[in-house]
C-alpha cells in the first residue's frame, strides 16, 4: 500500500487482456496476486483481534484489579468455613467433656454408695458391689432383709482360682430365683462340676440372692457378682458402647416404666443378655477358663442318655423307638442314634463332676460331636405332670424303670422330691419338637474362640447361636445329640415369682404357663436320668449337709404363695386334673393375664397367619380355651 498508494489506484489498472502490451499484463497479473495475498493476510489478522460476542473483552488494566480480589474471595470463603468446622468440634468436644465429667460424677457416686467387695483374681476390671444400687423411684424396688431371704454381704471368694480345665464355668442372669437357684446351683455343683460363677441380678429383682452365692463359695466356688456397670463398659473418651450401635451416651441406662410398650420392654430384655453373655465370656477367657454354660436359672444340663446299670436297656428301648419311627416316617426317618464310645457304660448323674470329664473322653474318642468349641444343646420342655407310677404310656422312655425313682415310695426327709423341679416334673414334650421344646442353647470352650488379638468375640445375633462361624443352627436333632437341657416349667406361683418381669402380659402370662402346663406332657423317661443326682449328692456331703445346701428349694416367701386379684380365674375344661391339683387354691392377678389387645387380636381372628408356628399354635388353643368358657358358661379372663 505504501508502493502503490490507494487500492484504488491498484483496482484502476488495466487488466490481462485489456492490452496488447506483454509488460502491462506481466504487471497486471502479479498486481492481482498481490492484492489476493494481501487480503487473504489481513483476514488473518483481524480474526486473530477478534473476541467473540459471547465473551466480553476484559481490558488488561482491569484483569490486574480482579484477580487479586476473586483471590481473596476464596481465601474468606475457606476461613470462614474452616472456623465453622472448627467450632462445630469445639462444640462437640465440649458436650463429649460434660458427659464424660457426669459420668465420672455418677460413678463417684456410686462408689460411695456401694462398698466394694475384693474381686477374684484376674478380675481387677470388674467389681462385686454390695449392697445392691438404690433403686429407681420410677419402676423398682429394693431388695427387703427377712428371715426367708437374708440381706447378706458377700464373704471373700475362694483365694486360689479352680483349674479351668477340669471344672465349669456359668453365666447367669437372674431375677428373683431364689426358690429355683438353691437346686440349680446344688445339682451343677455336683454334676458338671461348676466352680465358676458369673452372675448378674436385674436392677428390678424385689430379692437379693448374695446369701445363696455365699452359701456355695464356702464350698469352694468362686461366684462374681456383677451390676450393670461391670458389663456395659466405658470408652476411654467415655463413649458408651452399646450391643446394637456405638453412640456417644451415658453409660446408665435409662428405665423403661411399667407402661413401655410390649416389644421395647422385649428388645431391652434380650439385650441386656446378649451383652452380658458376650462380656461373661470375655472375662472367663482372660482368666483360661474352658467349657462354659449360658442356659437360664429353670435350666438344668444333663446326659442325653441313662447311664451305668440302666445304659443297656434304656438304649435298647431308644433304638426300637427310632425303628418304629423310621417304618412309620420314611420320607423323615431320624438320624442315626449317637452313642458313647467312649465307655461302655457311660456315667449317670449321681457321679460327681463327670459330665466334663466325659465331655473330653468322647472328644478324645473322635465323636464328631463334641470337637467344635460351641455344642449345641436340645431342649425339653417339661409340663406340671407329675410322677405317676400306675400310668403307662406307649411313648414312656422305659417304663420299666417307672417304680425305682417312682417318688411316692420315697421318704421325703431325706427325699425333698416336691421341692426339687428335677425330681418333681417327670413328663415332658415329644423330642424333637421344636414348637414346644423351642430352641436349643450352647455350651462354649472360651479357650478356643477368637482372642483380641484375632479380632475378638463379634457382638451376639442370637442367643441361641451366639457366634454364627463357630456354632451350629439351634435345631439339634435329639437323635445325634450327646447332652440336652431340661426347661421346668414349675407350679404357678414358682412361674409368676417374677413379679416386675417386663415380659408380663405378652411372653409370660397365665395362658401362656397353662397352655405349656397342659401339653408338654407327651413322654417320661421315669426319672431315670436326672433321678440318680440326687442320691449321689446325699452320698457325697452327706443328708444333714446336703438338706442344708438345697434349703428354700421351691419355696416362696408368704407374701408371694398367693396372688390375689379382683376375680377368681376358672381353669379350662383342658386343663388335666394334674395340674387342676396344682392350681387349687391359687389365684391369678389380673396383670398376669395376657394384655387386653393382644388377647382381642387372636379372638377376633379364627385363624393366625404367621411365619412363627409356635404363636400359631397357641392363639389356636386360646381361642378353644375361651370358646369352651362361653360354650360351659364360666366367666372370661377378658370379662373379669
Amino acid at each position: 500500500q505504501d508502493r502503490f498508494g490507494d487500492w484504488s489506484e491498484i483496482s484502476s489498472v488495466p487488466t490481462m487482456g485489456m492490452s496488447n502490451n506483454n509488460n502491462d499484463d506481466t504487471l497486471a497479473t502479479h498486481l492481482f496476486f498481490f492484492q489476493m495475498n494481501h487480503h487473504h493476510h489481513q483476514r488473518r489478522r483481524q480474526q486473530r483481534q477478534r473476541t467473540p460476542e459471547t465473551i466480553v473483552a476484559v481490558p488488561r488494566n482491569v484483569r490486574w484489579v480482579l484477580l487479586p480480589g476473586v483471590a481473596w474471595w476464596w481465601v474468606l470463603t475457606v476461613a470462614w468455613w474452616s472456623g465453622l468446622s472448627w467450632q462445630h468440634s469445639r462444640l462437640t468436644r465440649h458436650l463429649q467433656r460434660q458427659q464424660h465429667q457426669e459420668r465420672l460424677q455418677w460413678q463417684q457416686q456410686q462408689q460411695q454408695q456401694h462398698r466394694h467387695h475384693h474381686p477374684a483374681p484376674g478380675f481387677s476390671s470388674f467389681h462385686q458391689r454390695w449392697p445392691p444400687p438404690p433403686p429407681n423411684p420410677q419402676n423398682e424396688t429394693a431388695p427387703s432383709s427377712s428371715s426367708f431371704y437374708p440381706l447378706e454381704a458377700p464373704i471373700p471368694n475362694p483365694t486360689s482360682l479352680p483349674d479351668g480345665n477340669t471344672t465349669f464355668s456359668a453365666c447367669l442372669l437372674i431375677m428373683d430365683d431364689n426358690h429355683r437357684l438353691a437346686e440349680w446351683l446344688a445339682y451343677h455343683y455336683h454334676v458338671l462340676p461348676l466352680r465358676y460363677l458369673i452372675v448378674v441380678q436385674d436392677p428390678r429383682s424385689q430379692t437379693d440372692a448374695t446369701f445363696l452365692f455365699n452359701r456355695w463359695r464356702r464350698q469352694g466356688m468362686t461366684v462374681v457378682e456383677w451390676h450393670d456397670a461391670d458389663f456395659w463398659k466405658l470408652r476411654g473418651n467415655g463413649n458408651h458402647v452399646n450391643n446394637l450401635t456405638n453412640n456417644p451416651q451415658l453409660l446408665q441406662l435409662q428405665p423403661i416404666s411399667d407402661s413401655a410398650p410390649l416389644q421395647t420392654k422385649r428388645d431391652r430384655h434380650r439385650g441386656r443378655q446378649k451383652y452380658f453373655y458376650r462380656s461373661c465370656l470375655v472375662a472367663l477367657q482372660q482368666i483360661n477358663r474352658t467349657w462354659t454354660t449360658l442356659h437360664d436359672s429353670d435350666e438344668y444340663l444333663t446326659y442325653n442318655h441313662a447311664g451305668g446299670d440302666d445304659y443297656a436297656a434304656w438304649e435298647a428301648r431308644r433304638q426300637q423307638q427310632q425303628q418304629h419311627q423310621r417304618e412309620s416316617h420314611a420320607r423323615h426317618s431320624p438320624p442315626d442314634r449317637l452313642k458313647p464310645r467312649a465307655t461302655a457304660a457311660p456315667p449317670t448323674t449321681a457321679q460327681p463332676g463327670e459330665l466334663l470329664r466325659y465331655i473330653r473322653r468322647e472328644a478324645a474318642a473322635g465323636v464328631p460331636y463334641y470337637q467344635t468349641p460351641c455344642i449345641g444343646v436340645p431342649r425339653l420342655a417339661f409340663g406340671v405332670r407329675e410322677d405317676d407310677s400306675n400310668t403307662t404310656n406307649a411313648t414312656d422312655d422305659n417304663n420299666s424303670h417307672n417304680n425305682k425313682y417312682n417318688n411316692n415310695s420315697k421318704d421325703t426327709r431325706w427325699y425333698p422330691h416336691q421341692h426339687l423341679d428335677t425330681l418333681r416334673w417327670q413328663w415332658h414334650a415329644a423330642r424333637n419338637d421344636f414348637v414346644k421344646n423351642a430352641l436349643g442353647k450352647v455350651l462354649l470352650d472360651v479357650s478356643r474362640l477368637p482372642t483380641p488379638a484375632q479380632g475378638g468375640l463379634p457382638y451376639f445375633e442370637s442367643l441361641h447361636r451366639p457366634i454364627k462361624t463357630l456354632c451350629a443352627a439351634p435345631w439339634h436333632n435329639d437323635w445325634s445329640s450327646g447332652l440336652r437341657l431340661h426347661h421346668y416349667l414349675g407350679s404357678w406361683p414358682s412361674y409368676a415369682a417374677r413379679t416386675n418381669d417386663a415380659r408380663k402380659g405378652g411372653e409370660r402370662s397365665f395362658e401362656q404357663w397353662e397352655y405349656k402346663a397342659t401339653t408338654n406332657n407327651e413322654e417320661t423317661d421315669g426319672g431315670i436320668i436326672m433321678g440318680p443326682w440326687w442320691e449321689g449328692f446325699v452320698r457325697e456331703h452327706g443328708i444333714e449337709k446336703a438338706l442344708e445346701l438345697v434349703q428354700g428349694a421351691g419355696e416362696l416367701p408368704p407374701s408371694r404363695r398367693n396372688h390375689k386379684t379382683a376375680g377368681r380365674t376358672t381353669m379350662s375344661p383342658l386343663t388335666t386334673n394334674s395340674t387342676t391339683a396344682i392350681m387349687e387354691d391359687e389365684e391369678v392377678d389380673a396383670e398376669w393375664h395376657l394384655l387386653p389387645g393382644r388377647l382381642h387380636k387372636i379372638l377376633s381372628t379364627k385363624q393366625t397367619v404367621a411365619n412363627d408356628n409356635k404363636m400359631v399354635q397357641f392363639d389356636a388353643w386360646v381361642r378353644r380355651k375361651y370358646n369352651n368358657n362361653n360354650r360351659l358358661g364360666q366367666p372370661s379372663l377378658s370379662s373379669s
